[in-house]
């Protein structure tokens, strides 16, 4: 199953949302794709409309549960593919996001990697398109990403399979917003985020998001993050400078940048060739 992509949806009564997911699923050009739906239970015609897409959906867990965590929990267990990584009813990948995600693993020696962080509105038009620069362990691991610092894209983010056992499955199925945040938290004490220089995945910004409540976001990655010294927020204000400069003047800066080569002819460290 090392070439296969295992994409996961936790959803819940979003039938006005799942559909362009799954389209963006059927759409892919690479098919070797393990696509886990578990849905809470829902009675809004979800599953109804989640049959239309038979063909595609490997498999589907229905049964209630305790929120979109517990949901995801469910399917990481599973999950059989050799790269990993779960979308959200509404949110979308581009047409090869997932040719490009298996190349990249396949060819490199990449644990953990992220593309460009992507937004769109309701009707799918995508409005935002920005390269991040770089995210330190460290950094991660003290919930300065977000806050301080610009967010990790979850929708562009994917990982090797055998990062899910540093993750505690019972731990994550009880959070209520701040799962995406544990995981990274939990991954970057054992490798580094990559960052690809690609738009991968899209966030659909829409009303009644769990992600609007951020108050409570924070308040709950509190409880699993490493604390903050004087020492961090001059490194957060450091970090910051460089986030702001010219992205060809930040690729000289750092390593874990990826671009393609087109004189090799694949994804490689380093300076975009020509």
């Amino acid at each position: 199953m090392k070439n296969m992509l295992t994409i996961i949806t936790p959803v819940f009564n979003s039938v006005n949302l799942l559909r362009s997911t799954l389209e963006s699923i059927q759409a892919q050009t690479y098919k070797n794709i393990e696509y886990i739906i578990v849905d809470g239970g829902s009675t809004d015609g979800t599953l109804e409309l989640i049959e239309e897409y038979d063909k595609i959906v490997t498999t589907v867990i229905s049964e209630p549960d305790s929120g979109m965590y517990d949901a995801l929990s469910k399917g990481l267990k599973i999950a059989k593919g050799g790269v990993v990584c779960y979308l959200n009813a509404g949110d979308l990948f581009y047409n090869k996001t997932a040719e490009v995600v298996v190349n990249v693993f396949s060819e490199n020696n990449i644990d953990w990697m992220t593309g460009y962080r992507s937004l769109c509105n309701n009707r799918g038009v995508v409005t935002r398109v920005e390269e991040p620069f770089r995210y330190k362990s460290k950094l991660i691991q003290q919930g300065v990403y977000g806050k301080w610092l610009p967010y990790i894209q979850q929708e562009s983010t994917f990982w090797r399979r055998e990062l899910n056992q540093f993750l505690n499955l019972n731990y994550l199925k009880n959070l209520n917003l701040a799962g995406d945040y544990y995981m990274w938290h939990c991954f970057s004490k054992h490798t580094s985020l990559e960052i690809i220089k690609t738009p991968l995945g899209v966030f659909k910004v829409h009303d009644c998001q769990l992600s609007e409540d951020l108050t409570k976001y924070w308040e709950e990655v509190k409880l699993f993050s490493s604390s903050k010294n004087l020492l961090t927020f001059f490194e957060i204000v450091f970090e910051f400078c460089f986030w702001v400069l010219d992205s060809k003047v930040r690729e000289k800066i750092t390593d874990n940048i990826w671009c393609f080569d087109y004189k090799k002819d694949r994804w490689t460290r380093g300076k975009l060739r020509r």
